[in-house]
């Protein structure tokens, strides 16, 4: 036996320092002590941001989200979050060629459900549609309720029941287009449209939108609007017969097809 003095034992501070690993090592470094030390991280807010800004910001610049979280209860960690995600408006999207599968469904699936029951040629595409109807001259004269559609290539006038295209022309053989009132005997005064074809002559119908119709048709560049009003006895089917003459009440379906509002491209 060895009369040889035993050595001190470690301190425990030494003995983990020495005999754990490496990765276990490094988690006591001198700068830990320091970092407990600092104050957490706490959101700040510039004094003159506003939610409007924010929405500005979110909406037209959009934001990229890169996060990993771990949530601990009593230093055991419990639950893993790993984020990566874009938030910006749709227009911001597709511009940077996000979502335009999505976009294109909708699409299709809105001229579909809009135009139900309206055969469109292959390369014709649905822009407008609103409530309304079309006079029909006769004898005798009579108003014909229905829907106003606006195509690329076409203005229609449909009714789905019974189904029935009470009026349509190419877009290419209408000259001119105007708004005209009529004041029935009873009620205020009806504002119509008045459409004048090339081959055709005037035809007057009824829409739930009628300057919005006319602006969009003004965007041809064939069709001329006329501003000053018709005069009396030349309006195509003034009829001035009141009730009979009433405007179709608009339904929800009212409404431009455009981008953005995930209708028929324009």
């Amino acid at each position: 036996m060895s009369n040889e003095p035993r050595p001190a034992a470690p301190e425990r501070g030494d003995l983990l320092s020495r005999d754990l690993p490496g990765a276990a090592r490094s988690q006591r470094q001198p700068g830990d002590a320091l970092a407990a030390q600092r104050p957490a991280l706490e959101p700040t807010r510039p004094a003159g941001a506003t939610l409007a800004e924010l929405l500005e910001v979110l909406l037209n610049k959009g934001v990229y989200l890169d996060l990993d979280l771990i949530i601990s209860v009593a230093d055991i960690p419990l639950i893993g979050v790993n984020l990566r995600a874009t938030i910006a408006g749709i227009e911001t999207m597709l511009e940077f060629g996000m979502m335009r599968q999505w976009d294109s469904d909708t699409r299709a699936w809105v001229q579909k459900s809009l135009t139900k029951g309206l055969s469109l040629r292959d390369d014709e595409e649905a822009i407008a549609s609103m409530a309304g109807g079309y006079h029909h001259p006769g004898p005798p004269a009579l108003w014909h309720p229905g829907r106003v559609y606006l195509t690329s290539q076409r203005l229609i006038v449909h009714r789905r029941e019974p189904e029935e295209t009470l009026w349509e022309a190419e877009l290419s053989a209408i000259a001119h287009v105007r708004t005209v009132e009529e004041r029935p005997a009873h009620g205020e005064a009806l504002t119509r449209v008045e459409v004048t074809c090339a081959a055709s002559g005037k035809a007057l119908f009824t829409a739930s939108q009628p300057e919005r119709l006319v602006g969009l048709l003004a965007e041809h560049p064939h069709i001329t609007v006329v501003d000053e009003p018709a005069p009396d006895g030349d309006r195509a089917g003034s009829t001035g017969e009141g009730p009979a003459a009433s405007s179709p009440e608009a339904s929800s379906e009212d409404r431009q097809l455009e981008e953005g509002d995930y209708g028929a491209q324009r």
